[in-house]
């Protein structure tokens, strides 16, 4: 489990541009600011998922992956509906710093082991550092909408939510180091797997 000194230390404000009073531009004028974009950008697509062996049932797996049953807190739960600007903040210090200028991120995450934010852009995942340097396109995948937990488990991974063509929602790990994915079946009869899958969708 990741190390709750930097779990209790970071917290990530997603902070709607367009919905803070001194970011919204005067009426009649036009936003002209621009997107800074990563020199060297390389956008990569992870490999298509492969399933998981129905060995352990969906809600034992999602709750040792992610921790939710001893710590509620490794599970997203904010308004993934959102976009904005990253910020970092404090826990008890009061103050904020912000980590991106060019808007449209949603869903973010801190990874602590890795230093880092993850969060969403469209379908595409980005990943700041804490540090300075700009963000960086890691994975896309078709019908992402969502990220919704730090595994637990070694090597890193991040739980996420992405939905079919026939708008189904489906659960999968992805790897942070390589983008390996595997999905985790559930059964949509189960009153527990469905009781998981809605605390996911949150």
């Amino acid at each position: 489990m990741f190390s709750r000194r930097y779990l209790n230390a970071l917290t990530v404000l997603l902070v709607a541009v367009l919905t803070l009073a001194f970011q919204q531009p005067v009426d009649g004028q036009k936003n002209n600011s621009t997107t800074t974009q990563p020199s060297n950008k390389q956008q990569s697509n992870p490999p298509k998922p492969t399933p998981t062996p129905r060995l352990e049932p969906f809600w034992q797996k999602v709750l040792r992956i992610t921790g939710i049953s001893v710590t509620p807190s490794a599970l997203k739960g904010e308004d993934d509906t959102l976009t904005g600007d990253i910020w970092l903040a404090e826990v008890g210090k009061w103050q904020t710093r912000r980590l991106t200028y060019d808007g449209g991120y949603r869903s973010p995450l801190v990874l602590p082991s890795e230093q880092a934010v993850w969060a969403l852009k469209g379908e595409t995942i980005y990943d700041k550092s804490l540090e300075v340097g700009p963000a960086r396109e890691r994975y896309t995948i078709k019908g992402i909408v969502k990220l919704a937990a730090i595994g637990t488990e070694k090597p890193a991974q991040v739980l996420l939510l992405r939905e079919d063509e026939a708008h189904q929602t489906i659960v999968e790990l992805v790897s942070v180091a390589d983008g390996k994915r595997t999905v985790l079946p559930y059964d949509q009869a189960s009153k527990e797997d469905t009781r998981i899958l809605n605390q996911l969708r949150e």
